[in-house]
Formats: C-alpha cells, sequence, structure tokens
C-alpha cells in the first residue's frame, strides 16, 4: 500500500514538473553566450552547450556563405567538414525534441554573424547528447570553417529521474517497514 501510495506521487511529481515546465515559461532568461568563433583564426573549431547556452559565429558576408545556405532550417550531420546543402537535413526531424532551437541574428548585430541557441531555461532539451556541425564556406577558395556542437543531456530529465528515483528508495524505505 505504501509502496503504490509512493510510486503515484512521483508519477505525479514527474508529470506536474512537465506540465509546469511546458506552460508555465512566463520567466524566460536571455541566454549565456559562451564562445565567439572566428574563422578568420581557424578553421576547426569545437563548441559544448547546456541548456540556455549560444555561441557566435562570425562569418563576413563578403567572404563567407554559411553552410548549408539555409541555415536557420538544417543543420549537418555528424563531425567533420563535408557538409553541404545536398546533404544536410532538417534538425526538427532529426532531433524532435529540440523544436525550439532555431539560429537567431544578435539584436542589434549585421547580417554577417549568426548564434545558434538552445531552449530557454525550463524547456526541455535532448534526451540524449547530440553532436552536430555548423559551419561557413569561403566563396573564393572554397575552404570550410566549421563548428563541431556537441549539446549535453537537458537538465529536466535528469530532475524527473531524481524525483523518481527518491520516489522508489521512499517507497522501499516504507514496504520494509
Amino acid at each position: 500500500m505504501a509502496a503504490e501510495l509512493a510510486l503515484r506521487l512521483a508519477v505525479t511529481a514527474y508529470l506536474s514538473y512537465f506540465q509546469w515546465s511546458r506552460f508555465c515559461n512566463a520567466q524566460t532568461y536571455p541566454p549565456e553566450n559562451i564562445a565567439k568563433v572566428n574563422c578568420t583564426d581557424s578553421l576547426l573549431h569545437e563548441v559544448s552547450l547546456k541548456q540556455n547556452q549560444t555561441f557566435t559565429l562570425l562569418c563576413p558576408h563578403d567572404v563567407w556563405d554559411p553552410v548549408p545556405p539555409d541555415h536557420w532550417d538544417k543543420v549537418c550531420v555528424g563531425k567533420g567538414a563535408t557538409c553541404s546543402a545536398d546533404t544536410a537535413v532538417s534538425y526538427v526531424g532529426l532531433f524532435p525534441l529540440t523544436k525550439d532551437w532555431k539560429w537567431v541574428d544578435p539584436s542589434g548585430a549585421n547580417q554577417s554573424s549568426r548564434k545558434w541557441r538552445t531552449p530557454e531555461e525550463s524547456k526541455w532539451l535532448n534526451a540524449w547528447p547530440t553532436v552536430f556541425s555548423v559551419g561557413c564556406k569561403n566563396k573564393k577558395e572554397s575552404s570550410l570553417c566549421v563548428v563541431d556542437v556537441t549539446v549535453k543531456q537537458g537538465s529536466a530529465q535528469a530532475l524527473a529521474a531524481g524525483i523518481l528515483g527518491a520516489a522508489l528508495a521512499v517507497s522501499g524505505i516504507l514496504s520494509a517497514v
């Protein structure tokens, strides 16, 4: 009886948390910019993002084209500098839990810089770590400037797993009594 009650409480807490995080997003926080990637310094970069973090990729439009060109819609799969508009796939289709992600122009900036942003705080991030690549292609030399992006597992799932684990522990204690 006590174990069943503890399990019901755990499931209720788990569902309540996700309902709250989904519908009560009135409080949002500006994303933390953790890196400014400059294609004139180096051609290969790595960035690791957590929830509500972003990086800025500086590709002056007179020298570089984004890869793929419709970069607000698509990302390149996997690591490496072999991405093209033909091989890129829609990130919404590939990572269905990241529909809130988008390329955004930093406010007050010109078109030469783009920002990849993870969802705001309290929105659900990936259920597992994700790796993909974005970058720019040099218009004259055909060289690529690539950023390999690693996205860490979402904190909301870790919290829910912790709630469920605590409830199961309480259930075990109560059933032993």
